[in-house]
């Protein structure tokens, strides 16, 4: 279970981190 818990908070940071440099790219891209 903890384990697993890890690699799904893992996952979900990962993939805001990514939104958010996309985000940003898209943002600063005039």
């Amino acid at each position: 279970m903890t384990a697993a818990a890890d690699r799904a908070i893992i996952a979900i940071v990962s993939f805001s981190l990514i939104g958010l440099m996309g985000a940003c790219a898209l943002m600063g891209v005039p």
